[in-house]
């Protein structure tokens, strides 16, 4: 496994959770602390977290594998995070992103869409999980509508 790669999976799904119906994280940053700290606060058994160090590393997994949503720092080395997550959306448009900054928000990041938010670091569990399960919501009631349509 690629060193600065940490894919997070629950071993013993809850009662009523199946495996298709897991939620799948791509979490970007660099820090190797604060990675492995992030993924102790995301995990649960309905989630599949993969958490990377590099923007570009991110975009080539988002090539070789389905996410529901995308959480990113938003100063990495190379690409910035705020690049990423425009890449992403290009891509897949609906796609609920989160961009979380240590130093400032970023106002060019709050409007790149309305499935995207910013969140200062450090985030703790609730903060987190209260976005993920906002945005998750939105995305899945903005498909059905367009789905209906």
């Amino acid at each position: 496994m690629n060193p600065r790669e940490i894919v997070a999976t629950a071993i013993a799904p809850q009662d009523g959770v199946s495996p298709t119906s897991r939620i799948r994280i791509l979490y970007v940053e660099d820090n190797p602390g604060i990675r492995e700290m992030a993924c102790e606060l995301l995990a649960e058994d309905s989630r599949e977290i993969v958490a990377l160090a590099t923007a570009e590393d991110a975009l080539n997994a988002w090539g070789r594998g389905k996410f529901d949503i995308l959480i990113t720092d938003i100063s990495l080395p190379g690409m910035s995070g705020v690049e990423l997550a425009r890449r992403i959306l290009k891509k897949t448009p609906s796609i609920p992103i989160i961009i979380a900054s240590g130093y400032y928000l970023d106002l060019e990041a709050c409007n790149l869409g309305r499935h995207v938010r910013a969140i200062t670091k450090p985030f703790d569990g609730r903060e987190i999980d209260g976005l993920i399960k906002e945005l998750i919501g939105s995305a899945h009631l903005a498909a059905q509508f367009r789905s209906a349509s």
